[in-house]
């Protein structure tokens, strides 16, 4: 098993590498999971929310836009880039119920029960004990509190594969990498072989 350190490194660095795609129009779905996630969360006004590879705010923004100014959202990646996009965007909105945080998501030091909501869309596969993970972001959600993931499904990957190829022969090879590597995908494997 690779290190955490050591995922750490690839991941921040293929993101931020590839931090000015993120809103390239064949990357919708971004924005369309990242608010779906948000959606079924339930968020109130008032709601302190954490966002972990929180990227380039796709669900940060409209968890501060539920929450409201009464609420708090805090959003962590490890790429600088992606967290200066969302905080851009954030500020473009005039949302200032944001904090972002270039960290380790397994590592943020907040007590327990902290939080009324965590939310982790599309990153929880690059951390290589993902139980522990998951363990640590439950352990900062409050009793009663909510906690989303949302991961890569078969149906989505292969919806994807067809709309973003048609867009980029560089979206087109890396999907094809996917397609190649089949049900037992791991992409943090892709993440590896890019950096």
């Amino acid at each position: 098993m690779e290190s955490h350190a050591i995922a750490k490194q690839k991941t921040a660095s293929a993101y931020n590498a590839a931090a000015e795609l993120f809103d390239h129009p064949a990357n919708t779905f971004w924005s369309r999971f990242g608010n779906n996630t948000v959606e079924r969360l339930g968020l109130t006004t008032g709601d302190k929310v954490l966002d972990v590879c929180a990227g380039a705010g796709a669900s940060a923004l409209p968890a501060a836009r539920k929450v409201g100014q009464a609420g708090r959202v805090v959003a962590v990646d490890l790429a600088e880039k992606l967290l200066a996009i969302a905080q851009a965007k954030a500020a473009a909105e005039g949302l200032d119920n944001l904090e972002f945080r270039a960290d380790d998501m397994l590592a943020l030091g907040y007590p327990d029960g902290y939080f009324d909501a965590v939310v982790c869309v599309f990153g929880i596969f690059f951390v290589p004990d993902m139980s522990a993970a998951v363990k640590e972001l439950w352990r900062q959600v409050r009793p009663g509190g909510r906690l989303a993931i949302t991961t890569w499904g078969r149906f989505i990957r292969t919806r994807q594969q067809r709309a973003l190829a048609s867009h980029s022969q560089r979206t087109a090879r890396t999907l094809q990498r996917l397609q190649s590597l089949g049900s037992d995908i791991h992409p943090g494997r892709i993440v590896g072989d890019a950096v």
